[in-house]
């Protein structure tokens, strides 16, 4: 009987174990599989085009400008690198931070072939609180939001505040700031005409 419950046991793990593989949506799979290709292909690539907001002083920020290879700029509020492949744009990084430094923010966007969005990783580094927000946004190709997770970390580490007995809302605070969202590269392009870009 002993041995019987451990078949049953190990049949059930392993039915457990196999399901959790199948969970995943094909539209997750496929997204997963994007973003390999993406990071793979930022690595190898020279095509890409980098823009940048300079603080200018009294909470003024220039309008984006075209970063070249030799341009040394101080004091950059954002930075914005679009990736291309083929003729389309394949995926976006943007850096953000405030002029004392206490924050900084990174998002990276992914597309589809027909130019939707398809996958969003953000994460924000604060030191009001200490603490790391990671939000992860999964679209399939008609721009419906599929899944989103959120996680906080204390900074520089991977414990969860739940873990430190920590309440979330209380430490990261007003500081919580979610990424900007494009469900194209159509709307991220305009959100750049209407910010007015020089080169």
């Amino acid at each position: 009987m002993k041995k019987y419950n451990t078949i049953i046991f190990i049949m059930f793990f392993l039915f457990i174990s196999s399901g959790s593989v199948f969970c995943e949506s094909k539209d997750i799979l496929e997204i997963r599989k994007l973003f390999n290709e993406a990071e793979n292909l930022q690595k190898e690539t020279t095509n890409y085009l980098t823009l940048v907001e300079i603080f200018e002083g009294e909470g003024s920020v220039s309008n984006w400008t075209v970063e070249k290879k030799d341009d040394n700029f101080d004091s950059v509020m954002s930075r914005c690198i679009i990736f291309f492949d083929k003729g389309r744009v394949f995926s976006v990084s943007m850096f953000e931070t405030s002029p004392s430094g206490d924050w900084v923010k990174y998002t990276n966007y992914y597309f589809y072939e027909n130019g939707n969005t398809a996958f969003i990783y953000a994460t924000l580094n604060t030191f009001y609180g200490s603490v790391t927000v990671e939000r992860r946004l999964y679209y399939d190709k008609n721009m419906k939001n599929i899944k989103e997770l959120k996680d906080e970390y204390k900074l520089g580490t991977k414990e969860p505040l739940s873990a430190t007995g920590d309440d979330p809302d209380d430490v990261v605070g007003y500081m919580d700031n979610p990424p900007e969202i494009f469900l194209n590269v159509q709307e991220f392009i305009q959100y750049l005409m209407d910010a007015k870009v020089h080169s």
